[in-house]
C-alpha cells in the first residue's frame, strides 16, 4: 500500500506534516491556489524534488555543490487534502517517492532555524562561530538534520534576507572588500601593502610583478599602537 488516510484539525495536520517531513527527510510544497469540488476545498502538496530545472540566466548557471533539487521528472509522493463539513481535514498521503533518494541537502532550511541564526548574527556572533555552535549539537550521524548541513553561504543568505548587513559597502562581497581596501589605502596609517584580486593582471594597490591572471594576493601590515620603528 503506497498511501494512507487520516482525519484531523488543520493545526494537527500542520504539526503532523512537520514531524513527517523531518522523519522522512522530505518537504512537501503546496500547489498555488485551492480547488473546489462539490462545495469542498481541495488542496495538494507535492514533493519539492518534483519538476524540471530552469536556469534563471541566459548563460550557464553555476549550481550549488549538491546540484539542482529538481529531478527533471515527477515524483509520485504527495499529500491530497479535502476540507470536511466539520472543519477538519481529510488527508490522503502518497508516501512513495520516485526517481530520487531522500537527501537532506535538498530540503529547505526550517524557519525556526533561520530565525535562530538571524538572532545570533544580529548579536554580532561571527559566521564561523555560528557554524561551530551548530556542529556541537550533532551527537551522531544518525541524528543529523538539515541544520547540520548549513554552510557559510547559507548563513550569508540568511543575513541578507533579514537585512542584517546594512553596513556593507556593496551587495557583492568581492566588490565590498575591494572598496574597503581602497578606503584603508587612503588613511594616514595605511596597512595595505599589496592587493591583487583574481581575474586580472594588474594589482589595485602596490606592485605585483610576476603574478598570473588567476593569482590572488593581499599583504597588510599589523600596526602596534605606541611602537615607532622609524
Amino acid at each position: 500500500m503506497n498511501h494512507f488516510h487520516f482525519h484531523a484539525h488543520p493545526i494537527e495536520f500542520n504539526e503532523w506534516k512537520l514531524a513527517y517531513e523531518k522523519r522522512t527527510f522530505s518537504w512537501f510544497v503546496k500547489s498555488s491556489g485551492n480547488k473546489v469540488s462539490n462545495g469542498k476545498k481541495l488542496a495538494y502538496y507535492y514533493c519539492n524534488r518534483s519538476g524540471f530545472f530552469k536556469s534563471e540566466s541566459k548563460g550557464e548557471r553555476s549550481l550549488k555543490n549538491s546540484g539542482s533539487s529538481k529531478i527533471d521528472s515527477h515524483c509520485t509522493a504527495g499529500i491530497q487534502l479535502k476540507t470536511c463539513n466539520d472543519g477538519k481535514i481529510a488527508a490522503k498521503v502518497y508516501h512513495t517517492h520516485y526517481d530520487h533518494f531522500a537527501e537532506l541537502c535538498h530540503l529547505r532550511i526550517p524557519i525556526d532555524v533561520r530565525l535562530k541564526v538571524a538572532h545570533q548574527l544580529s548579536e554580532g556572533i561571527s559566521l564561523n562561530k555560528v557554524l561551530d555552535k551548530i556542529k556541537e549539537t550533532l551527537t551522531s550521524w544518525e541524528d543529523r538534520e538539515r541544520v547540520h548541513l548549513l554552510t557559510k553561504k547559507d548563513l550569508s543568505n540568511i543575513e541578507n534576507s533579514y537585512q542584517l548587513r546594512d553596513d556593507r559597502r556593496h551587495k557583492d562581497d568581492t566588490v565590498s572588500v575591494r572598496i574597503l581596501l581602497q578606503e584603508l589605502s587612503t588613511t594616514d596609517q595605511n596597512p595595505i601593502l599589496l592587493y591583487k584580486p583574481q581575474a586580472q593582471f594588474e594589482s589595485i594597490i602596490g606592485q605585483s610583478d610576476g603574478l598570473g591572471y588567476d593569482d590572488f594576493i593581499l599583504v597588510f601590515a599589523i600596526i602596534i599602537p605606541g611602537r615607532n620603528d622609524a
